[in-house]
């Protein structure tokens, strides 16, 4: 997984030569997107039991997701970056479910719902105004959507919209098995039911 903040492409859960790092992230040199020295790759919170599933950059912001955890990443100093904070249950299992916007970073959970980071602050989209009987999994259990469900998370820069489609797996004949989701608005900051997202 990659992405760029504040001029520095970064990668994660990345390979070197034979050997994978899966809880190690690598900084390129500046203004510099496809070179990663080795002295700029440093682990993200050793023997925590998680892989780096996405990343996402916002300003000055890195967050770095893995199926549980999500760890804030001040990177106003890409040579001397540090760890802001860590968030038990605000993990991803799929890079599908981060987007990043001109608002912020977005992502769906299956704990908790639809996160947004804003630069500043982490904001449930969903508390108060949706809960997972809401989104209609088949064998949604204890308020907890499956890990088999792959839900895609993304942004329409002219509506200024999420678009949550619920299980963006694949049937036999590569078509969606589900075409509706959920869509939020920054600008009403509701949500509303599509029935056919494409």
């Amino acid at each position: 997984c990659s992405t760029v903040v504040n001029g520095r492409a970064v990668v994660g859960n990345i390979i070197r030569g034979n050997s994978q790092y899966p809880d190690r992230i690598s900084v390129s040199s500046a203004l510099t997107y496809d070179s990663f020295p080795q002295s700029e790759a440093r682990d993200v919170s050793l023997n925590d039991g998680e892989d780096i599933v996405a990343l996402a950059g916002f300003a000055d912001k890195l967050l770095i997701f893995k199926e549980k955890l999500m760890y804030v990443v001040n990177f106003t100093d890409p040579d001397n970056w540090f760890v802001e904070g860590n968030y038990k249950n605000y993990g991803v299992t799929h890079k599908a479910s981060v987007v990043t916007s001109d608002y912020g970073v977005s992502w769906f959970n299956r704990h908790t719902g639809v996160l947004h980071f804003d630069g500043q602050q982490i904001i449930d989209l969903t508390q108060g105004k949706l809960d997972f009987t809401d989104f209609g999994w088949p064998g949604l259990e204890n308020g907890q959507v499956s890990a088999q469900h792959i839900t895609a998370v993304g942004f329409e820069a002219n509506a200024k919209e999420l678009y949550i489609r619920l299980d963006a797996n694949h049937n036999d004949t590569g078509t969606y098995k589900s075409n509706h989701g959920w869509c939020y608005s920054f600008k009403s900051q509701d949500w509303y039911l599509q029935l056919s997202l494409y």
